[in-house]
């Protein structure tokens, strides 16, 4: 790992001398441009240091990521906990809290500050006053589409009652989806000291996003037609920034581009999200501090990596630790002569995503019940991971069925020999317990009720067959009477025929 570093650096040095030795033939903007360029691809790629996982690109951006949208797993990392300014990438958490907490019928007001509390030049959309209404819908596709700052200003206030509450809401939301170095204080990005994120919060930001089929359909838009200004003025612009969507035409068109997000400010630099699918796969690419247009070619050779390097496999369907024909892993404390008992069922839509060389069998499982969810009836996740590199996940669900049950082998990481997993229907609990001899205790237990109602019958029959003796011998038939004795004193007295 050492001689990649080593290797990396050699490379960038003679890069940047060679640079240096041409530098009287460029302007001094070039040169400038192309050291720092060169200064930022010298930054390890911390993903190259997976042992087996395919080696990344030189990327020119100072942080950089390429995650898989349905797994998380990350394919290419580089500085991506790195604090960035964002510039406008900021808008994808603000259409995200837009398609979560408004419908796109509301009518939004643009207030005096949404107009003209912005730096000249940075109301993108254009044309809209002081008292303008338009449409949700307007706003987020202007806010996604043409990255408009009165839009995002416009939807703060519409659904918090200022940027500032709605910079709170933002956090709020950034904290619960994971996200470890974001600090959002306005809805549109314009730069400020305290606002930043990381190439990972965003991809995590982005993943999350994309989960909304509201947000999904409006990033993943390439044109809208944009109403009249109110002054009845055609808007003129209506295509999206993202120059690399499919569709879009030009230099930095991408097979498999669905959409994504721009950004740049003079202290950021240029940012940009993209989304791209192939093959099964949805990747989520973030490069942030980056030059033009090196940005657009950076993502596209991310991309690039990302799907000529991985591949996408089914859980369900390549997992054979799992077994539907008994369940002697999973053991449970219901009534042993009920009608039904819990069945523990793997989750058919969980993927993992690996190097395409290798097989499905280089992931290794670790069953988690930190991932128990009673409210979805999830009892724990199956984590995959290659070489310790998070690849994957599915969950382990609890349903009812008196048909089938399954089971995972003895030979899972969290399991020993001897143990189960006990699941408690009654309390709702899960957990990890030495193995009974079932099989014996029910056995043994069966055995005694039958004995027991051998005993009751026994009793039974000779009961009923003493009853008919009795009848046979003392009602069945007529018995003669039998003759009395005369009755004796026992002591005769020698005065009983004495008269007095």
């Amino acid at each position: 790992m050492r001689l990649k570093k080593i290797t990396a650096f050699i490379l960038s040095a003679t890069m940047l001398l060679s640079n240096v030795i041409t530098a009287g033939a460029t302007s001094t903007t070039e040169v400038t441009y192309s050291e720092a360029a060169l200064v930022r691809s010298a930054i390890p790629i911390e993903s190259n240091e997976i042992e087996g996982w395919p080696d990344g690109p030189i990327c020119y951006a100072e942080s950089a990521i390429l995650m898989e949208a349905s797994t998380g797993t990350i394919l290419y990392e580089k500085n991506a906990h790195q604090k960035q300014y964002p510039a406008s990438i900021t808008k994808i958490m603000t259409g995200l809290l837009t398609a979560e907490n408004c419908s796109l019928d509301e009518t939004v007001t643009f207030s005096h500050n949404s107009v003209f509390d912005l730096p000249v030049g940075s109301s993108i959309i254009g044309g809209v006053d002081e008292g303008d209404q338009y449409s949700m819908e307007f706003c987020l596709y202007g806010l996604l589409l043409l990255s408009g700052n009165e839009a995002a200003y416009a939807i703060a206030e519409h659904i918090s009652g200022s940027t500032t509450a709605f910079a709170d809401m933002m956090n709020e939301k950034a904290a619960a989806i994971g996200c470890l170095n974001t600090h959002f204080v306005n809805p549109h990005g314009l730069h400020d000291p305290n606002h930043y994120t990381s190439a990972y919060d965003m991809a995590m930001i982005s993943k999350y996003a994309l989960q909304n089929p509201v947000f999904k359909k409006a990033v993943c838009t390439l044109t809208y037609d944009f109403p009249p200004t109110s002054k009845g003025e055609i808007r003129y612009t209506n295509k999206n920034h993202h120059k690399m969507m499919e569709g879009y035409g030009g230099t930095y068109e991408y097979e498999g581009c669905i959409g994504g997000k721009t950004g740049y400010t003079s202290d950021a630099s240029s940012t940009l999200v993209t989304f791209a699918e192939r093959d099964g796969m949805t990747l989520i690419c973030v490069v942030m501090k980056e030059d033009k247009p090196s940005h657009w070619t950076d993502t596209a050779t991310l991309l690039d990596y990302g799907f000529q390097n991985f591949q996408k496999l089914n859980i369900s369907e390549n997992e054979k630790d799992f077994s539907i024909d008994n369940a002697n892993f999973f053991d449970t404390k219901s009534n042993v002569f009920g009608n039904t008992r819990p069945l523990i069922e793997i989750d058919k839509s969980g993927s993992i995503i690996i190097p395409k060389n290798v097989s499905f069998d280089a992931a290794t499982p670790t069953l988690n019940f930190d991932k128990a969810d009673e409210k979805n009836n999830i009892v724990a996740s199956l984590d995959y991971s290659f070489n310790n590199h998070y690849v994957g996940y599915t969950t382990l669900n609890l349903i009812k069925s008196s048909e089938e049950g399954f089971e995972f082998s003895a030979n899972s990481s969290n399991i020993k020999d001897g143990e189960s997993v006990a699941i408690d229907t009654e309390n709702n609990t899960v957990s990890i317990e030495k193995k009974k001899n079932d099989n014996a205790v029910i056995f043994v237990l069966f055995g005694i009720i039958i004995l027991a109602l051998l005993v009751v019958l026994a009793c039974y029959i000779f009961k009923k067959y003493r009853i008919l003796i009795f009848k046979e011998t003392y009602v069945g038939k007529k018995l003669k009477p039998e003759k009395k004795r005369p009755k004796k004193n026992k002591y005769p007295s020698k005065y009983k025929n004495l008269k007095f």
